[in-house]
């Protein structure tokens, strides 16, 4: 399925499949689906991230995603091919995820600004410190482009709010911040593995056209909706006048 707008393109799809075919975007901003690890637990003991999910997506591996979970090797050399020259991406993961996700953004051609962090103001269970913070690669290609906001900090503190009942969902302050740093109104953002839609709410709210991209069904209907209500919001328009 593919849905156009003057304001949004979506495609219920594979990014893997889709993603050669979109250039010249101006940022890529994006929560990869990647796995997660238990932490330190047995059965019955502590996740990281969350319990038991009542609709099996939540595998012994620690996958909480349905379908097979896109390496980073696979998806990073697209996000790069994707952009136009001088863009910036901002990529999500863990404290453990981090590591290849830098590696590969490298391989791919990526250049690396910073590490950030989001503090999310809840803490995950774990037997070695408890986690309250997810990690966000900042990478460039071709030449270096200071950010909008140049006294921003490395790391921000946004309170957890969860507006679906998607188990990865990141707030929408949090994805308007980075790509109001990163772009200028009526410029394109991409999520390519766009969930329930935040970056696409925080794209429109800052006057910014969109291009989100999520295989799984449920998820891109709970995407478009909301995406269609914050265009409906009488105090977007005026950015795409």
């Amino acid at each position: 399925m593919r849905l156009e707008t003057e304001y949004y393109t979506l495609i219920c799809g594979d990014a893997l499949e889709i993603l050669p075919s979109v250039k010249d975007v101006d940022l890529c901003l994006t929560d990869p689906p990647y796995e997660l690890t238990s932490g330190g637990c047995t059965e019955g003991g502590l996740h990281e991230r969350i319990g038991a999910d009542p609709n099996n997506t939540y595998s012994n591996s620690g996958n909480l995603f349905q379908g097979e979970i896109p390496a980073w090797a696979d998806f990073m050399p697209l996000l790069y091919d994707c952009l136009r020259d001088n863009a910036h991406c901002y990529t999500m993961a863990d404290s453990k995820n981090q590591f290849e996700m830098q590696a590969q953004a490298k391989a791919a051609g990526f250049r690396f600004h910073n590490l950030l962090y989001w503090d999310k103001g809840t803490c995950t269970p774990n037997r070695w410190y408890m986690k309250n913070a997810e990690y966000v690669g900042f990478f460039f290609k071709g030449k270096a482009s200071s950010i909008n906001i140049c006294s921003s900090k490395q790391g921000l503190y946004v309170p957890q709010i969860d507006e679906t009942d998607h188990p990865t969902e990141k707030p929408v302050a949090l994805m308007k911040h980075y790509l109001t740093n990163s772009t200028q109104p009526g410029e394109m953002v991409i999520d390519p593995f766009m969930g329930t839609g935040t970056t696409g709410v925080a794209a429109i709210r800052a006057g910014r056209r969109f291009i989100g991209i999520e295989r799984d069904p449920r998820w891109f209907e709970v995407a478009r909706q909301r995406i269609d209500e914050e265009i409906a919001s009488e105090q977007t328009l005026d950015f795409f006048a």
